[in-house]
């Protein structure tokens, strides 16, 4: 072998370390890429949430869902399976800050007993956003809702 095909030689190595890195650099660029994006839905998420009066927080759609699971006994994959999606279709829209497509939440809806609007966005009919209290007590399991309204309507003996 002479001089000229071993200096080949090392020029063809370096070139396919070379390109080996270009590529291992590229998966990197898209994983951060993908990360950042996840992040950026998360960021812009919560920032749409925080109200004006007072910085009252609503929850965010996914802090909903869990929520919804949590007050009907439900698992999130015993949801997904009645709605035809994979658990991880699920697990994804907390990981992005994403939402479900219109059918899907309609299906999702239904099988947790509310509306699709309040499902997607927090907001009930004739419930004020800035009101702090009747905010919190609209966001109460079913139950403790029960028990705040016989509170209530106790109270209305003393008048």
């Amino acid at each position: 072998m002479s001089i000229n095909d071993s200096f080949i030689r090392t020029l063809q190595n370096c070139a396919i370390i070379f390109l080996f890195a270009l590529s291992f650099i590229q998966i990197q660029i898209v994983q951060l890429s993908s990360y950042l994006h996840c992040t950026l839905f998360k960021v812009v998420e919560k920032i749409k949430h925080f109200a004006d009066n007072g910085n009252m927080r609503t929850e965010l759609f996914y802090e909903r869902l869990e929520r919804l699971l949590k007050d009907k006994n439900m698992q999130q994959k015993e949801l997904a399976d009645i709605c035809g999606i994979s658990s991880n279709g699920i697990s994804t829209w907390k990981a992005t800050g994403s939402y479900p497509r219109a059918d899907i939440a309609v299906k999702l809806a239904a099988d947790l007993g509310v509306t699709v609007e309040y499902l997607i966005t927090g907001e009930l009919p004739g419930i004020d956003n800035t009101d702090k209290l009747a905010y919190d007590v609209s966001v109460l399991p079913e139950n403790k809702r029960k028990v705040i309204q016989a509170v209530i309507d106790s109270l209305s003996a003393f008048d």
